[in-house]
């Protein structure tokens, strides 16, 4: 998605799908210069069962699991996708 593209969705939740199998999604409230971006009321999704917080939700079924993170940013270079609704 391009940077004109993006600037059109601010303030709308977005989902990033990053390069180390998590995805990333959230309110895209900021995008800087080095076009690293900013969410807000993030939550992150895994296809991996590490999380120990007690915020983590494993389904049990998918082996996916899922967190609440709040404020995040998200380096240009770790980002492989950008979507304005879900991917399966």
């Amino acid at each position: 998605m391009s940077v004109n593209k993006l600037i059109n969705k601010l303030n709308k939740t977005l989902y990033f799908e990053l390069d180390d199998d998590r995805t990333i999604l959230g309110n895209f409230t900021l995008i800087d210069k080095e076009k690293n971006v900013i969410l807000t009321n993030a939550r992150e999704v895994t296809r991996s069962t590490h999380f120990t917080s007690e915020l983590a939700v494993d389904d049990g079924v998918t082996g996916e699991g899922e967190r609440w993170v709040g404020i995040v940013m998200i380096p240009r270079k770790k980002v492989l996708a950008v979507y304005d609704e879900r991917r399966e």
